[in-house]
């Protein structure tokens, strides 16, 4: 290697350790990102390259998974840096560029540290656990090596440890959404980890985890009834992942309430929405006074024929106006920009459309081994209850039927003319 080269590799070394210690004093020795720099005025004056702020905080967040044996390889954060640098993988992009709109001014390259401070409040507010994460995942393995054993488990509050969702392999390769088996050759990341994956991270840790997934168009068919079933009853937290099939883009929600079916909304405000493609946002409920509508969270109705209310899967609006509706065909589905319950934006790589057909849908469950039991069980439980309710009524309208039938007969014009005929033969 000529010096030339030797002086490249050690400056962006000496960068990347430059940029570590400044997310470090960001975000690992406060509460989150508000607790910036102290000289303000430097933090007026900063700026930062959001390429290399995206690829630092996603090798970061890889050497953390790699701290807990969730990545074999020995790669260090300079290296898989300088490769996503070269490499960028376009839903990576999609959260370079989601920084970039947050720009208050028109840079070409840069942004103010505060643009990206209020980027992290409003769309990533897990950020600051990967800088956490890291030191103490760090500092625990130093101090178990000087004990001359082999690794220090993470210790800490499980709120503020940032890992990516874990995905079986099996799984993940027949995902539409997460496989990203040829972003690098050989890999340098185990499949769960996925840019997808670390953008949702990023939103929140409550997507973090062991993901496991319940539903799947490719798998399963684009059959609302199987959509249905593997979803009423499930009391665990919940993530559907849409591609659409015009614009490509890529959208969904997340809630942690029981789906159950209904004519009406049900929910609470533990849900969020949220885009990946063509850039990435948050979309929260809304907070203020109480207004109608304001706790339409959620919806899900298959039998919709019988009680005139729309049949699919909703969140947000109102039964007239939904602000994500899933038809029953997963056709002519809606998707809108504005509701009285979640924030303003739009969901829709084209701002003007608001009607989508679904290329791709799949639903994840989330949570540990113990938490997806316990809602698989209560699933399980929810469809004896209703086969029993039809059971029930199966048996209740078959005996109303030869009711009916013995009434019709009864009282029949044809039946009285048989007793009268029949009278008059014993009289005579």
């Amino acid at each position: 290697t000529s010096t030339i080269d030797k002086d490249d590799a050690l400056k962006d070394e000496l960068n990347c350790l430059e940029i570590f210690f400044m997310y470090c004093s960001i975000f690992g020795l406060g509460e989150g990102p508000k607790d910036v720099f102290p000289d303000i005025k430097k933090r007026d004056t900063l700026l930062i390259d959001p390429v290399v702020i995206v690829n630092v905080l996603y090798g970061i967040a890889a050497e953390c998974a790699k701290l807990t044996s969730l990545i074999q390889e020995q790669n260090s954060i300079r290296r898989f840096s300088e490769h996503q640098h070269k490499n960028s993988c376009l839903d990576l992009r999609m959260m370079i560029d989601s920084l970039k709109s947050s720009s208050s001014e028109n840079i070409s390259k840069h942004i103010h540290l505060d643009d990206f401070v209020r980027w992290v409040g409003s769309t990533f507010p897990n950020i600051p656990n990967i800088i956490k994460s890291f030191v103490r995942l760090a500092l625990s393995r130093v101090m178990k090596r000087k004990d001359k054993e082999l690794f220090l488990p993470y210790v800490g509050c499980p709120s503020t440890a940032f890992r990516t969702p874990a995905i079986s392999k099996d799984e993940e390769k027949s995902s539409l959404f997460f496989d990203i088996r040829n972003l690098t050759s050989p890999p340098l990341l185990p499949l769960s980890f996925s840019p997808i994956l670390f953008s949702l991270a990023c939103m929140s840790p409550k997507l973090t985890g062991k993901w496991n997934r319940i539903y799947s168009s490719e798998a399963d068919g684009f059959s609302f009834n199987r959509l249905h079933v593997s979803l009423k009853g499930y009391s665990g937290p919940t993530i559907i992942l849409i591609r659409d099939a015009d614009g490509g883009g890529i959208f969904g929600a997340y809630t942690s309430s029981q789906w159950k079916d209904s004519t009406k909304f049900f929910g609470t405000n533990d849900c969020f929405l949220f885009t990946l493609h063509p850039t990435v946002k948050l979309i929260r409920p809304r907070k203020g006074p109480s207004i109608k509508d304001q706790q339409n969270y959620m919806y899900l109705n298959h039998s919709g024929f019988r009680n005139k209310q729309p049949r699919g899967m909703g969140f947000g609006g109102n039964l007239s106006s939904f602000r994500l509706f899933i038809t029953e065909s997963f056709e002519n589905c809606i998707a809108n920009s504005w509701d009285s319950v979640f924030e303003p934006q739009n969901l829709l790589s084209q701002e003007w459309e608001t009607k989508f057909d679904v290329r791709d849908l799949e639903v994840w469950a989330i949570g540990d081994d113990a938490v997806f039991v316990k809602a698989i069980e209560e699933r399980a439980k929810q469809r004896d209850i209703s086969e029993a309710t039809t059971r029930n009524a199966a048996l209740v309208d078959k005996k109303q039927f030869i009711d009916d039938i013995q009434n019709s007969i009864t009282g029949s014009k044809i039946f009285h003319h048989r007793e009268e005929a029949q009278g008059r033969h014993e009289f005579s």
